[in-house]
């Protein structure tokens, strides 16, 4: 295997009752996996801070890749038909533009058993309850992890040119302060400051949860079989080309306080998990000259993850004033002492907003990404005397697929001390795992030209209908730092 099962995240609300032994479980696996994997693979582990910043294939970079420039050829964009704002793929030269329009084709003839594209894309934004001093009376504990895995398989069964196949794995991880103006915030420090005044308390009696969770998951199987013997000047048989699309946006707003006071635990987690899983082995057989264009590899598998948090926590031990109002409200006490209240910490806040929590305090976004695509076709192609009597190239498409993951986590908050009287588990994990076969038959089944059954796939269904579209789509996401939250600060 070359990564953790997405059952590591499953159901993020499993893993809250031991968040630190989720994050020491997840850490230790990721260095297990890494010394099982295949000699094929490439593998990457990065904690700590090295995982910040963005990595490539287990290369630091300075930007991530754009999904439009790394399109397999036959899902580049095509001109637009004069008459329509559709763009058509390669091979089709024109896309109806009213009703009973009649369907045109480029010159020559082409075959697409391939051009299968789907894509994962998710966008979680939000501002956590958060506030500048944060008491926890238990254990703080903080995750962040980006899983990402590209599997293909792409043997030649027939002796014929195949372009190269690309695995991308693309991951950014950032952290930034909440702090805008600094010299604006040292000629405060040195102004005298009043201290509050007056404070209210707000109860939660129990656990404080705020909790995304979106799983993804496509699987298609399209092993086409197709005997082809070609008359007339011009024709486009399509077998492949299929879309599937899950997109998923969320943004949420939370609520800010001067303090916030936890009689549990702290927990915070980002986990972004990524699958691409891509079987491409055909069988082309043919009668007289190869054509001089064949798309037979060039796949695309693409996994885009980014965490980005702007406010940093800083953890130091507590506080005796705080450890005794933690005490104090955990035995029914519905306001704190003015030793807390009037803290260095709350110098120049005329009024505090105090939020106490019984339990844990919890926050946890997690996204699963799975693509599985099954691609393997047979074909015959009878070619002789053809390209002397057609109007343009004969062309073959069995690859040009694209399985694309795209997942974004961005979080809103605010610079807070952190004082813990428990322990403190803090770690950021990156794991990134490539392999792209091209030696070994699938599952060690024979291959032999027009047989009814090339490959067996690993799927206990298949999909009874495939939806069909003119028109090619291409995710885009924002690998920037903008917030799609436009309140986002204001909120903070």
């Amino acid at each position: 295997a070359l990564g953790m099962s997405q059952d590591m995240i499953g159901n993020p609300l499993n893993i809250i009752p031991d968040a630190a032994g989720f994050g020491q479980a997840l850490s230790a696996q990721y260095v297990s996996l890494a010394e099982d994997a295949p000699d094929a693979a490439q593998i990457t582990v990065v904690s700590g801070n090295d995982a910040f910043g963005v990595t490539i294939n287990g290369a630091a970079s300075q930007e991530m890749p754009q999904l439009d420039e790394m399109m397999p050829a036959y899902l580049q964009a095509g001109p637009a038909d004069e008459d329509s704002d559709v763009v058509a793929p390669p091979g089709v030269g024109g896309t109806a533009a009213a009703a009973g329009a009649v369907f045109d084709v480029d010159d020559g003839h082409s075959i697409v058993a391939g051009g299968n594209f789907t894509i994962n894309e998710a966008i979680v934004s939000y501002s956590a309850v958060d506030a500048p001093v944060i008491a926890v009376m238990g254990d703080a504990i903080c995750v962040v992890s980006i899983s990402q895995i590209n599997v293909i398989q792409n043997c030649v069964s027939d002796g014929l040119p195949m372009q190269p196949d690309v695995a991308v794995n693309a991951a950014k991880i950032a952290a930034r302060t909440s702090q805008i103006d600094t010299e604006t915030a040292q000629e405060t420090e040195n102004t005298p400051q009043d201290f509050p005044q007056g404070w209210a308390v707000t109860r939660v009696e129990g656990d404080l949860m705020t909790v995304n969770w979106a799983h993804q998951y496509t699987f298609i199987s399209d092993h086409d079989r197709a005997e082809v013997t070609f008359s007339g000047e011009d024709s486009f048989i399509g077998l492949g080309a299929n879309i599937a699309v899950n997109q998923t946006t969320l943004l949420e707003f939370g609520v800010g306080y001067d303090l916030i006071i936890v009689g549990g635990q702290m927990i915070d987690m980002a986990l972004i998990s990524q699958t691409n899983i891509l079987l491409d082995t055909d069988a082309i057989s043919h009668d007289g000259m190869w054509p001089a264009t064949l798309s037979e590899g060039d796949n695309l598998t693409f996994n885009a993850a980014s965490i980005d948090t702007l406010g940093i926590d800083s953890h130091i031990g507590m506080d005796s004033d705080f450890a005794q109002a933690g005490q104090d409200l955990a035995s029914g006490s519905t306001t704190i002492s003015a030793d807390v209240a009037q803290s260095d910490y709350f110098a120049g806040n005329p009024y505090l907003n105090v939020l106490y929590i019984a339990g844990d305090l919890i926050t946890v976004t997690a996204i699963a990404q799975t693509n599985i695509v099954g691609d393997a076709d047979q074909i015959s192609v009878e070619l002789a005397e053809l390209e002397a009597a057609a109007d343009g190239p004969v062309t073959v498409t069995s690859g040009s697929n694209a399985v694309v993951n795209i997942a974004s986590i961005m979080e809103y908050g605010m610079d807070s001390i952190v004082m813990v009287g428990g322990e403190v588990y803090d770690d950021v994990l990156l794991y990134q795992a490539e392999l792209i076969e091209t030696d070994a038959d699938p599952l060690d089944v024979l291959q032999t030209p027009l047989a009814n059954e090339a490959v067996a796939f690993l799927a206990d269904d298949m999909a009874d209908e495939t939806p069909t579209t003119d028109g090619v789509f291409a995710g885009q996401i924002d690998t920037s730092t903008t917030s799609v939250d436009v309140m986002g600060s204001v909120v903070a």
